[in-house]
């Protein structure tokens, strides 16, 4: 095989890879400033009850997993917000990145307050995935995973 068309078959081969690598997050485009500015509306929704917010955020097939591994809706979490009380929710080491249409933000958060007339005080790591939509970005589906003391 020639030479030359060996180079235009690598070519043909690596520049789209090159083109995808390009638009992976650096955690400074507007989109990501926006997903980190939206996680703090989460997160302030959460704090205060308001499921106004929550529902505004949350796209309607929203899913959460935690360490019961029971799925959250969005029912669910506008429930949480009307019988929770959060007296801490805090989030740290906040991150995101955008593929397109589609975001991930990272974070460590801690929460205190009660539920079911209960005091609770947890530490997790959470990923949420947001999906741009004609209406803005929605949290589409939402992981977190809790963690021991001290880490």
């Amino acid at each position: 095989m020639p030479r030359t068309v060996l180079r235009a078959l690598l070519a043909a081969a690596v520049l789209p890879l090159a083109a995808t690598a390009s638009t992976a997050s650096t955690g400074t485009s507007a989109d990501e400033a926006a997903l980190v500015a939206l996680n703090a509306q989460f997160q302030d929704a959460v704090k205060n009850d308001d499921a106004a917010a929550l529902d505004r955020i949350v796209a309607d097939d929203y899913v959460l997993y935690g360490s019961s591994n029971t799925p959250v809706t969005k029912r669910g979490v506008l429930d949480d917000a009307r019988e929770s009380h959060y007296d801490l929710n805090e989030s740290s080491d906040v991150r995101a990145r955008v593929w397109g249409d589609t975001g991930v933000v990272t974070a460590r958060l801690h929460q205190t307050g009660t539920a079911d007339g209960k005091r609770f005080d947890v530490t997790v790591r959470f990923t949420d995935v947001y999906a741009r939509t004609a209406a803005g970005w929605r949290q589409v589906s939402a992981h977190a995973t809790s963690m021991r003391t001290g880490t």
